[in-house]
């Protein structure tokens, strides 16, 4: 490292008040720079790549250090002024601190440096589906006391009063600072852009995808990003093959909405039996069986299908697939296994064991379902070979 006066005089400070200076070499998942100092990897929040900073270790571990930032002294180009007046406060957004085109290209470099080391593939070249970058988030958890409403602090549960934030839809931000509008604790608000629906008022919530109308509970799980979601639907019509289907984790039976008519049936398993009445009136009258069980428990106890399946979806939690799950999967040696995920990391896991038994990552893309943030949704796509 070229030593500057800069640093010089830094490197004197560190060694009075015992911090460190390290330079940042790569991001890694969930966003932190990381440097490596004496075999020893320090993790710093809110850096860049090639940022000489100051910091001090937060936590100290057997083989690495939780940092946090006291001073950037040497700044990446990338580095621009976050445009929120809550950001480093609000516990939502994290990455504002570089462009938006910047974002995608680091996404993409974590996701390359995952699949190597946490699933043993080397990625091939391949896109992130880009969301507009503001003012695109259609559901929000949002938190009420006597004195304010708005998010939590990041790490706590103290409130922010927001009166704006440049991340939600219109109708979203109407809700934060209209406080007409009683609400009171936590709520979930969702919008579909002409209409809003919390939780505490409103049982279902409804939205028009792709000219289709979809209900749900505000309250269960629902993606946050209707800009981008039907590039994510239209993934999984492309890929979809065969006329005997599974969709697990199938929720309100999104992706069973738009299967393509040569599907014949529909075998759904999905652990919050709430879902049931809204999956049926989003499915229709398509052949399908559901199943409100956790994956675990189905396989355990209902019988194996006895028709050859074709194609397996899965969209499991962050935590990925279980073990019982991974083998399942390899067991009914489906031809092809469609993963959506919501974290890389569990995904390049899952992926390896497929890998290792049979299977071939065929196709993989990510998809930017939240800007700002350093979440990645990923798609692939598994082929037995």
């Amino acid at each position: 490292m070229k030593i500057t006066i800069n640093i010089f005089l830094y490197l004197l400070y560190d060694y009075i008040v015992n911090n460190l200076v390290l330079k940042i070499e790569k991001l890694v998942s969930g966003g932190d720079g990381i440097s490596l100092v004496d075999g020893k990897i320090h993790f710093v929040p809110q850096t860049l790549p090639g940022e000489i900073v100051e910091v001090t270790i937060k936590e100290e571990k057997k083989n690495y250090n939780i940092c946090s930032l006291v001073k950037i002294i040497e700044r990446s180009k990338d580095r621009i002024n976050p445009f929120c007046k809550f950001y480093g406060y609000c516990g939502g957004c994290n990455f504002q601190f570089t462009e938006y085109d910047n974002q995608l290209l680091l996404k993409k470099e974590i996701i390359i440096d995952i699949f190597k080391r946490t699933g043993k593939l080397e990625l091939q070249d391949f896109e992130i589906i880009p969301s507009i970058p503001d003012h695109y988030r259609n559901r929000i958890q949002i938190h009420s006391n006597n004195e304010c409403r708005g998010f939590k602090k990041e790490q706590s549960n103290e409130i922010i009063d927001i009166d704006y934030c440049p991340i939600l839809v219109k109708n979203l931000n109407l809700i934060t600072s209209d406080k007409s509008i009683a609400l009171t604790g936590k709520n979930v608000v969702f919008s579909n852009g002409d209409d809003c629906y919390i939780d505490s008022l409103n049982n279902e919530a409804n939205v028009s995808i792709m000219g289709k109308k979809i209900s749900f509970n505000p309250n269960g799980f629902f993606q946050s990003n209707l800009y981008i979601l039907p590039s994510l639907i239209n993934l999984v019509i492309k890929y979809v093959i065969g006329e005997n289907v599974m969709d697990l984790y199938c929720g309100v039976g999104l992706f069973s909405a738009f299967l393509p008519e040569f599907v014949k049936k529909i075998v759904a398993v999905e652990i919050d039996d709430r879902v049931k009445e809204f999956y049926k009136k989003n499915v229709g009258d398509r052949n399908y069986s559901f199943y409100p069980l956790s994956l675990e428990r189905y396989i355990k106890n209902i019988k194996t299908e006895s028709e050859f399946i074709n194609t397996i979806i899965v969209d499991p939690p962050r935590i990925g697939l279980s073990q019982n799950a991974r083998d399942y999967l390899i067991k009914m040696r489906a031809e092809r296994i469609i993963y959506v995920s919501c974290d890389p990391v569990t995904m390049a896991r899952d992926i390896q064991d497929l890998v290792s038994n049979g299977y071939k990552l065929s196709y993989y893309t990510a998809l930017d379902f939240y800007p700002q943030t350093f979440h990645i949704e990923s798609f692939g796509v598994l082929d037995i070979e």
